[in-house]
């Protein structure tokens, strides 16, 4: 993928490829999965423990800080997978909040032959589930799951395979800012919700905390 299809893809003038790859270096970093090809053009495959042991052992120096995923390429001639990843979403956090994000979501398959497992740092606990189990955890509280999660979780669940996922968004052409807001309840039985662009009562709703009771705010996003 080169940097002029990856900016076109997330409406950028340029610099969209550093997002794929960032995508690429925090799965690796936090799942072990290294989505990259090898010499031979293959997508690495670590059923051979040997391999598997090398790159636990690579991932450790890259969370350390001793490596870079650049060094890691150049080392083991790796060529990484940005075209098998798609743009998901692009979500920026409700003004007003003390720490902000501008983030982009990203889907793919998992690749074959690796096993994914959290880096006990960042991640402290993993667990292989769909989209579909992971809500009803959240529901049951079982899971802490933040709003935009299980927002884009719940546009995961609409699809039965990861094929089908991935052939919609990339079919999407249109991908709007999705910058959560407030609806405020209009009587004390009706609790304030979080909504977003495209749903009803977003242009009604409370666009910052500065526009509405604090603590409705913080009822809203409480999930």
């Amino acid at each position: 993928m080169t940097d002029r299809e990856a900016s076109d893809r997330l409406s950028l003038q340029e610099g969209g490829l550093t997002f794929y790859v960032a995508a690429i270096r925090e799965c690796f970093e936090e799942a072990g999965v290294l989505l990259a090809y090898d010499r031979d053009g293959r997508l690495l495959d670590f059923s051979d423990r040997s391999v598997e042991e090398r790159y636990e052992a690579l991932r450790a120096e890259l969370n350390a800080g001793k490596l870079s995923l650049l060094d890691i390429a150049a080392q083991e001639g790796l060529t990484l997978a940005t075209d098998r990843i798609s743009y998901w979403a692009h979500w920026v956090t409700p003004e007003g909040q003390p720490r902000r994000y501008d983030t982009r979501f990203f889907v793919t398959r998992a690749p074959r032959n690796q096993t994914a497992g959290h880096d006990d740092y960042e991640l402290t606990n993993s667990a292989w589930v769909t989209a579909r189990e992971a809500l009803e955890n959240g529901r049951r509280g079982e899971w802490m799951i933040i709003f935009p999660t299980i927002r884009n979780l719940k546009k995961l669940a609409q699809f039965d395979t990861a094929d089908a996922a991935i052939s919609a968004v990339d079919a999407q052409t249109d991908f709007p800012i999705i910058q959560p807001r407030v609806l405020l309840g209009r009587t004390p039985d009706d609790p304030p919700r979080p909504v977003i662009p495209g749903e009803e009562g977003y242009e009604d709703a409370a666009p910052s905390p500065s526009a509405a009771n604090a603590r409705d705010w913080k009822r809203a996003f409480s999930v």
